[in-house]
């Protein structure tokens, strides 16, 4: 139960090192729980909209300044992703797990969402409140300085620019599952598959017949697997990780 309520960063190991909201911590795995599974699932249904209220009443805290200071001013180094993040519950009747590491899917979404016009608010509530960072970090009239000429960048742009996040996906423990369900029009059981991303445990209520771990991380062989050609874009604002992406 420990790590399903490790919820704060961790104290650092070295006497130079501070700690970090921002990394999160992944336990991949399976907790096999007493109880029904219908009595598990009702539970951890509780449980995950008492984290769906949480996450909302954070959200409805003014700008990003303001909500880290609401969470953290209550909850000193709290991780909100691991305090808000969903517990999963496998099916029924699960008979095989395996784990295996695997990057995440960049949604094509994320990418429609950044154009000009949602760059430009995004700089602009940013000239009106500086990120926490940035403040620490930059005086007032350099970042003021800094901030108009990225928006200034933008402007320039053309109205249907194509802008993506540079982001570098890593690769993230995901589980593979296959269950048994009894379907009415064959009138046989038969089986089906499911998978996810684990940050936490996953729960069941039975062992599941066969179960694979997950394997040593072997980054040479993953950047291997994922060597595939993309389309080069140019460096906008550096410090957002914004290119432009050729027409």
């Amino acid at each position: 139960m420990k790590i399903y309520r490790q919820f704060y960063a961790p104290e650092p190991e070295g006497r130079d090192d501070e700690p970090s909201t921002k990394i999160v911590q992944r336990y991949p795995g399976i907790a096999v729980c007493s109880g029904s599974h219908e009595e598990l699932t009702e539970i951890i249904g509780q449980v995950n909209q008492a984290k769906d209220a949480f996450a909302a009443a954070i959200k409805a805290v003014g700008n990003p300044d303001q909500r880290f200071e609401a969470v953290h001013s209550r909850f000193p180094m709290m991780i909100t992703l691991q305090a808000t993040r969903y517990l999963k519950v496998l099916p029924c009747n699960t008979t095989r797990i395996s784990f295996a590491w695997q990057k995440p899917i960049a949604s094509k979404s994320d990418h429609d969402k950044l154009n000009r016009q949602s760059l430009l608010e995004k700089l602009t509530q940013e000239r009106r409140y500086p990120p926490v960072n940035i403040a620490m970090q930059l005086d007032g009239d350099i970042w003021a300085a800094q901030i108009e000429e990225e928006i200034a960048l933008v402007e320039a742009l053309p109205e249907n620019a194509r802008l993506r996040y540079r982001r570098v996906l890593r690769e993230v423990p995901q589980a593979n599952w296959v269950y048994e369900t009894f379907d009415a029009e064959q009138g046989e059981i038969i089986e089906l598959r499911g998978n996810g991303k684990v940050n936490l445990p996953l729960l069941t209520t039975r062992m599941p017949d066969k179960l694979k771990g997950l394997q040593s991380y072997d980054r040479q062989k993953a950047e291997a697997k994922h060597r595939r050609p993309v389309a080069k874009g140019k460096i906008l604002l550096p410090r957002l990780g914004i290119e432009l992406i050729p027409q």
